[in-house]
């Protein structure tokens, strides 16, 4: 088996990141945060529970933006056997799935304030809740095989093939008929969302993006350090080895001979 073993330098690099990153995540957070509760205005039809906007779309975009690395990480894995790849893309799914399950969460709370449901079999949440399910098995296939490298590598074709899920999420809501919004943010015309609201959005995702960067560095070394302590390759017990036989007497006769 011919995994390639990165310089450590990698992993060194992304411990000293972590605090850099995460400084700068709380710095712009605030910043966000502050643009999104005191600068941003009311809607006028929805009143403050538009500010639910700036966590759940934000969320709701990390998702995606995972899922794409994670693809990407998966081809190193497929392709280089690389272990830090393997570390990379078990750090992102973790990433990846507590963003899903926060887009779906500020989804509910606030389709709940807005439709008056806190879930309905919309196409737009459902296919978000199987990107949920999708991360779950990323997550889970390198703990379920004994090889955790393995693992990973089933993970990496399970991540490939989800590609196609994204572009069912992003237009799920113009391929069916839904209660979710069409797009505004990028939209033209008078769907687009005002710059006072958009850019505080933009800060929040900014925001957002960093704080998948710290917990990658924060997660890769850990992730990198048990692959490390695993085998990657299942050496066979004693027990399956063949016997060896003893030499005969006729071929020590022969060589005294």
């Amino acid at each position: 088996m011919s995994e390639t073993l990165p310089p450590p330098k990698l992993v060194l690099l992304s411990l000293r990141l972590a605090p850099w990153l995460l400084a700068a995540t709380l710095a712009l957070g605030g910043v966000a945060s502050l643009a999104s509760l005191l600068f941003s205005p009311a809607d006028w039809r929805q009143g403050e529970t538009v500010r639910i906007l700036y966590v759940h779309v934000s969320a709701a975009w990390m998702s995606l933006f995972c899922w794409l690395v994670l693809a990407g990480a998966g081809v190193a894995v497929l392709w280089r056997r690389c272990i830090f790849s393997a570390a990379v893309f078990e750090a992102t799914a973790w990433a990846g799935f507590w963003f899903t399950a926060l887009a779906l969460i500020t989804g509910s709370i606030w389709g709940r304030a807005i439709w008056g449901l806190w879930w309905a079999w919309d196409a737009r949440l459902v296919s978000e809740l199987i990107l949920l399910f999708l991360y779950l098995g990323a997550l889970s296939l390198p703990a379920a095989l004994e090889n955790r490298f393995a693992g990973i590598r089933a993970a990496s074709i399970l991540a490939l093939v989800g590609l196609v899920h994204l572009p069912i999420i992003k237009f799920s809501v113009v391929w069916w008929i839904s209660l979710h919004q069409t797009s505004s943010v990028f939209a033209r015309g008078e769907s687009r969302l005002p710059n006072e609201f958009f850019a505080p959005l933009l800060l929040m995702a900014l925001t957002y993006l960093l704080l998948y960067g710290t917990l990658v560095c924060l997660r890769t070394p850990v992730a990198y350090q048990r692959f490390l302590a695993t085998p990657l390759v299942a050496l066979p017990s004693a027990t399956a080895l063949p016997p060896v036989a003893p030499p005969s007497a006729a071929a020590d006769d022969g060589d005294n001979s």
